[in-house]
């Protein structure tokens, strides 16, 4: 009889393991899920201001940025709030929302994944006359 209770709690013990390590593991997945966004959102936002710097020499041009894929829309009407302190006399505030990376754009964004990300160099690839062509943390 004591045999037979021993093995029952040892076997309501597994499961409550079993158990436990599911939700465990649902949650890590979605926390996981949700980092991979955010590295995406930020690579792709790194890879618009770089092309803006690059293209357009710094300059927000909203006809230029009309045409990105990433389907990005202007407002020059910023939220309450969001300014102060921020503005100088003659300065002015665009609010940039843009669509999800497509899966091309996802794929270009991959190599924002690789460890080298974390390490504090990038590259600069520039023209003979010493324009910047491209800028980088990993492979191009």
């Amino acid at each position: 009889m004591r045999h037979r209770v021993i093995q029952i709690s040892l076997a309501a013990v597994a499961v409550a393991y079993v158990v436990w390590s599911q939700v465990a593991l649902h949650g890590a997945k979605a926390t996981l899920e949700e980092e991979r966004r955010r590295v995406y959102n930020i690579a792709d936002y790194a890879e618009l201001w770089k092309e803006v710097s690059l293209r357009d020499g710094g300059r927000l041009d909203p006809e230029a940025l009309g045409k990105d894929p990433r389907n990005i829309r202007i407002a020059d009407t910023p939220p309450e709030g969001v300014a102060s302190g921020l503005l100088a006399p003659g300065d002015r505030l665009y609010t940039l929302t843009y669509g999800r990376p497509d899966p091309a754009r996802r794929s270009r964004l991959d190599r924002y994944f690789s460890d080298l990300v974390l390490s504090n160099y990038f590259y600069v690839i520039t023209n003979e006359r010493g324009q910047i062509k491209d800028m980088f943390w990993d492979k191009p």
